[in-house]
């Protein structure tokens, strides 16, 4: 499938997480050639895509006996959509306390996507691995060593190719591996949130709003830093960090948790890069 197919593909492949992905779908002007079939493993599936001109389009089966109901298309649900991947990962990336910046494609199946703002990887370099395969995983992994000669983190969507190999090669080069179904979920207003009791505030009380001026001096004096120090070591932006200051916010948010973190137990310190 790739990152491109047409609307029906995506939400065939992506099942009830569709609607997370919907909003970052965008539609580019060429049409796409086959749609979802309901009979799966039959050699004439997928349906074909069909332009009869006019803006009229159709799903039609390719089995010489029709197996499966004609589908009329809109212009939209026929053109392919790839996938926005830096607003998708936007929501998410905030959630585990990195960074965010535009994907950059390091090699197949692999992007750096941001900085961790993470008290265990401060500052370090962030890289998302999306593969189909074991193999395809282990060959990112060893291109990001062999390329990098600093300190990382992976992200990935799952544990499914982590292995013990693996992991042994990581901790020789003291890289950090975050597995983001462990660590984000979507809360009961479907906002992403992290699981990590690091990373997550459940055990930091929130400041009240009209108390933390007084707070905000008291740890710029105490630390002798500047508020843009907190932001930068909250990994927020500036706009985010008055919102919480000014408790336009709610204290569940992302942000508002990483901030009262940092005041609660101060600026981390980068650590050294380590090598093997």
């Amino acid at each position: 499938m790739g990152l491109t197919t047409v609307p029906a593909f995506w939400e065939a492949y992506c099942g009830p997480e569709f609607d997370f992905l919907r909003p970052h779908l965008r539609a580019t002007d060429t049409k796409g050639g086959l749609y979802p079939c309901p009979r799966t493993g039959s050699g004439y599936c997928p349906r074909k895509i069909v332009d009869y001109g006019n803006g009229d389009y159709a799903a039609l089966c390719r089995d010489p006996h029709q197996c499966c109901e004609r589908v009329s298309l809109t212009p939209r649900e026929a053109m392919l959509h790839y996938l926005d991947l830096a607003a998708f990962l936007k929501p998410i990336l905030r959630a585990a306390s990195i960074r965010p910046e535009e994907p950059k494609e390091r090699c197949y199946g692999t992007w750096s996507i941001g900085l961790s703002s993470r008290r265990s990887s401060l500052n370090q370099p962030v890289f998302l691995i999306i593969v189909h395969s074991a193999a395809a995983f282990e060959s990112a992994v060893a291109r990001l060593l062999a390329d990098i000669a600093m300190q990382f983190l992976i992200l990935a969507p799952t544990n499914r190719f982590r292995t013990v190999a693996i992991q042994e090669r990581l901790e020789r080069h003291n890289v950090g591996y975050l597995c983001l179904e462990e660590q984000v979920f979507v809360d009961e207003h479907g906002r992403f949130t992290t699981t990590d009791p690091i990373e997550s505030a459940d055990t930091v009380p929130a400041t009240p709003v009209a108390d933390r001026p007084r707070i905000v001096k008291a740890f710029t004096k105490r630390h002798r830093c500047r508020v843009a120090d907190i932001q930068k070591a909250a990994g927020v932006y500036e706009t985010d960090y008055y919102g919480w200051l000014r408790g336009r916010d709610p204290d569940h948010y992302a942000h508002c948790i990483r901030i009262e973190q940092i005041l609660l137990h101060g600026l981390p310190q980068p650590s050294l890069p380590k090598f093997s």
